[in-house]
């Protein structure tokens, strides 16, 4: 049967994990399925929603462990920036091929003998922790053409959207990718299933961080029941620069065993995006498997040595004749495979003429007596038993007979052949056993004696070379241990050196801020003090305008007075000239009230049109304000984004210093190494070439020697390089954990200064509120009072008609003749009197038309001040940032032409090495060359004393018969 093959489909679907099983050689499968995803990227604000197709064919061929696949999908995507009103569409695709290959199909252990424990026989077992382990590869490549959302496409368009037309601008965004994927399956008791991926993808067509990216897939599934299997999985996405996350769960349910259906949803949190999705699909099989019969493999029987075709028939006629036979022939096959193995060793050593000629085969002579036919068996002889006999002629009972006979001769034959061969054979070899006892304690004995003499003569020698290499090792452990120390040293004093330019730059940081923060204070006592002198001068200007009002009413009251009391004295003698006065006083009296009104509406425009410039004035400030806090802002983000440059580019020096640093401290251990190694491997040649005329026994256990050394070094080189890398890995998490809390650290520092500026703005708006309020409040009761000025001022005019009409009754017809001349008058008068208002009111314009004029000049003056300004700050922005471009690139010609430098050096160390090992190989060539020839003349000399003694022994034996 086979391994790969299962009654139900194996799906993939619907997770992200992949089972390391092959659907089964002549087995095509199909699965396919729509996924939705919804993509939240908020490092960039992007959103992005796709509908994706994808399709699998999958079958297996040449193999029960192969499987071929073919990987089709098609994606349409709609991509949006928060700050950009369009949307982009893209439609694409992608095709791929992949290959699986089981490597390892672990067996749990079959406990159906356990029948006292049903526990025992179906509970977990520590075999199912082994799991199913293949090897996945596969590659794809594909386009997304990507087009504005307001292009409405037809049929037509999508065709013409890969030629030359200027309506359509399309971006045919390449990608690729090859896949590595260890898949890994275990089976937990009878409804768990554990299926693990690690996975490496290496993406091309791109210029993104994300070009190598690891997947870590971990999936369980539950089988509910014999249709449906509920599943959940994690998918982890990593490398230098992101680590995303993603969760599924799901269900599938099988409609038959060909066809089965299913549906998840998935979810993700990682450091650069959110996404969420559904998916639903189906997985079809076409199943032609046909299960191969492994063929039994033929062994070699008695038959093949004793009786030709058909032997199992015959022997297996009586079971004790098939045991005899089965036996014998198991003996003749070991002892005629110990012969071979004997003289192919013995050959291996010898020269081609030399050569012992192989065993004959037996079974060729076997080969000729199948092909002999049997004796006829014999007809019967006439008798009284003819009819007896002819019934066993017909029978076949006669030759049946004769067979056995036959056989029972060729096997007696046969057995007493064996049995002279074995004998012969057993002679040989106790001959051979008693030969080689005795060369090697000959040879023991002269080791042992040469191995006395070289002991002698080479220990002095080797005592004053463990005591040099004892010496040497001592110093190399100094030397490394002062650079160790001068390394740390040096380290020390970068931290503090770093430490302390980090306290500095705080310190300069401490101090910016505090000027900021007098600046703003400056400005705030300015602006106060500015809105105090601006309330001194209304202050003062209402205060003048309340004392030129009671001047005014008060002049008014002594001419009437005065008026009055000339009237009084001249009533008795001109009643009607007073009277005529009196009407003129009136007049005056009314015109002057006219006017007086007509100055309050005046004065109340005044202050109203006052009130507007004064909250133009406010507003015009608070935008100077929002503008230098803005220019603020812009400068503080300037200084800490160059700050922030400055620092990743030194921190990016200092790294790139370290590394430099230490790749030379590397080079110099590997070249001392290399000396070291030198020097070891000259002066182990010598020694070797030395003790290889000396003795044997001394090479090798100077090699053991040796390498027991090279071993203890490469030991601690292991664990030099282990520690290093610890320290590397420890150093590197300190600084990202440093770089994390500064980051953390200026995040709150912004987010405080952000809550202070909300506050103050709040409070700034509250007593806007407030002041606002306070000024309606102040305005309605100015109106209120008006209003009740006004009422009065009705009343009494009403009265004072009252009395002017009955006074003009009574004086109408004495003066109508001095009416006309005092009407004359009072005109005249009237005409100087607006005369003088307009001169007022036309030297008020003028004044009032100069304070614009100056104010409008400043404010022009302010504006090219502040594009000035801008302008500079343009200037100096482009000019540090063309600095830094510059800088940039000389940091890249120096890291290039370093690289270049260091390939060069490290492809002069190659070639040198490659010389160095090839002149070892040589040497080491020569020398095993050597050894063997050697080896093989003692070879040949022994075997030639063991001919001598075997042609001697031979001989006397047949002397002896």
């Amino acid at each position: 049967m086979s391994a790969q093959y299962t009654e139900i489909i194996n799906s993939s679907r619907p997770g992200f994990a992949e089972t390391p099983y092959s659907v089964g050689s002549g087995v095509s499968q199909i699965e396919g399925g729509y996924q939705f995803y919804a993509t939240s990227n908020f490092v960039n604000n992007e959103k992005l929603k796709s509908h994706i197709f994808n399709q699998t064919l999958r079958f297996g061929s040449f193999s029960e462990y192969l499987e071929f696949a073919v990987l089709l999908d098609q994606n349409i995507d709609r991509f949006r920036i928060e700050q950009d009103p369009n949307i982009t569409q893209s439609l694409g695709g992608s095709i791929g091929f992949g290959i699986k290959y089981l490597i390892l199909n672990p067996k749990i252990k079959n406990r159906d003998h356990e029948i006292r424990s049903w526990k025992k026989r179906t509970g977990f077992h520590p075999s199912m922790l082994v799991p199913a382990i293949a090897l996945n590869v596969s590659t794809s490549i594909g386009l997304s053409p990507t087009f504005k959302e307001n292009i409405n496409l037809t049929p037509d368009d999508i065709l013409d959207l890969f030629n030359d037309n200027p309506n359509y601008v399309i971006n045919t965004n390449e990608r690729g990718n090859i896949k590595l994927n260890i898949l890994l399956q275990n089976h937990i008791k009878y409804k768990w299933t554990i299926v693990t991926n690690f996975g490496y993808e290496k993406r091309f067509f791109t210029e993104d961080i994300n070009s190598d990216v690891y997947n870590l897939i971990f999936s369980a599934t539950y089988n509910y029941d014999k249709q449906w299997s509920f599943f959940g999985e994690s998918r982890n996405q990593f490398n230098s620069f992101i680590n995303n996350s993603e969760i599924r769960t799901g269900a599938a349910y099988l409609i038959n065993n060909n066809l089965q259906l299913d549906a998840s949803i998935n979810g993700s949190l990682g450091s650069q995006y959110n996404n969420a999705g559904i998916s639903i699909g189906a997985s079809w099989r076409i199943d032609e498997h046909v299960d191969k019969l492994k063929k039994p493999k033929k062994e070699k029987t008695a038959s093949d040595t004793i009786s030709g075709p058909n032997f199992f028939v015959r022997a297996g006629q009586g079971t004790k004749e098939f045991i005899v036979v089965a036996g014998i022939s198991i003996g003749t096959f070991f002892s005629n495979a110990a012969t071979d193995v004997s003289i192919f060793t013995q050959n291996l050593f010898l020269k081609k003429e030399n050569e012992i000629p192989k065993r004959e085969r037996k079974g060729k002579s076997t080969e000729k007596a199948k092909e002999e036919k049997l004796p006829e068996p014999k007809k019967p002889k006439k008798g009284r038993h003819l009819r007896g006999e002819i019934k066993d002629q017909k029978s076949g009972k006669n030759a049946e007979r004769e067979r056995k006979a036959a056989l029972k001769a060729s096997e007696a034959e046969r057995k007493a052949k064996e049995k002279a061969e074995k004998e012969r054979l057993k002679a040989e070899e106790a001959t051979r056993k008693q030969n080689e006892k005795e060369a090697a304690a000959a040879l023991k004995a002269q080791e042992k004696e040469e191995k006395e003499q070289a002991k002698l003569a080479n220990s002095e020698a080797e005592k004053a070379e463990q005591e040099r290499i004892e010496a040497e090792k001592k110093a190399l452990e100094a030397k490394q241990a002062e650079e160790k120390r001068i390394a740390e040293e040096k380290a020390a004093q970068e931290r503090i050196a770093a430490e302390k330019k980090a306290l500095e730059e705080k310190k300069a940081e401490e101090k910016r801020i505090a000027e900021e923060k007098a600046e703003q204070e400056r400005i705030e006592a300015e602006k106060k003090a500015i809105e105090a002198k601006q309330a001194e001068e209304k202050r003062i200007a209402e205060e003048k305008a309340a004392q030129e009002r009671i001047a005014a009413e008060k002049k008014a009251l002594e001419a009437k007075q005065a008026e009055e009391k000339r009237i009084a004295e001249v009533k008795a003698a001109q009643e009607r000239i007073a009277a005529e006065k009196k009407a003129l006083e009136e007049k005056k009296a009314e015109e002057k009230r006219i006017a007086e009104e007509k100055a309050a509406q005046e004065r109340i425009a005044a202050e109203k049109k006052a009130l507007e410039e004064k909250k133009a004035e406010e507003k015009r400030i608070a935008e100077e304000k929002a503008a230098q806090e803005r220019i603020t802002a812009e400068k503080k983000a300037l200084e800490e984004k160059k700050a922030e440059e400055k620092r990743i580019a030194e921190e990016k020096a200092e790294q790139e210093r370290i590394a430099a640093e230490k790749k030379a401290l590397e080079e110099k251990k590997a070249e001392e190494k290399r000396i070291a190694e030198e020097k070891a491997a000259q002066e182990r040649i010598a020694a070797e070439k030395k003790a290889l005329e000396e003795k044997k026994a001394e090479e090798k256990r100077i090699a053991e020697e040796k390498a027991e050394q090279e071993r203890i070094a490469a030991e601690k080189k292991a664990l030099e390089a282990k520690k290093a890398e610890e320290k590397r890995i420890a150093e590197e998490k300190a600084e990202q954990e440093r770089i994390a809390a500064e980051k953390k650290a200026l995040e709150a520092k912004k987010a405080e200064e952000k809550r202070i500026a909300e506050e103050k703005a709040e409070q700034e708006r509250i007593a806007a509120e407030k002041k606002a309020l306070e000024e309606k409040k102040a305005e309605e009761k100015r109106i209120a009072e008006e209003k009740a000025e006004q009422e009065r001022i009705a009343t009494e005019k009403k009265a004072l008609e009252a009395k002017k009409a009955e006074e003009k009754r009574i004086a109408e017809e004495k003066a109508e003749q001095e009416r006309i001349a005092a009407e004359k008058k009072a005109l005249e008068a009237k005409k100087a009197e607006e005369k003088r208002i307009a001169e007022e009111k036309a030297e008020q314009e003028r004044i009032a038309a100069e304070k614009k004029a100056l104010e409008e000049k400043k404010a022009e003056e302010k504006r090219i001040a502040e594009e000035k300004a801008e302008q500079e700050r343009i200037a100096a922005e482009k000019k540090a940032l063309e600095e830094k471009k510059a800088e940039e690139k000389r940091i890249a010609e120096e890291q290039k032409a370093l690289e270049k430098e260091n390939k060069e050096r490290e492809k002069a160390e190659k070639k040198r090495l490659k010389e160095e090992e090839k002149q070892k190989k040589a040497a080491e060539k020569a020398a095993r060359k050597e050894q063997k020839r050697k080896e093989r003349e003692a070879a040949l000399k022994e075997l030639e004393r063991e001919r001598a003694e075997e042609l001697q022994q031979r001989i006397d034996d047949i002397s002896t018969f």
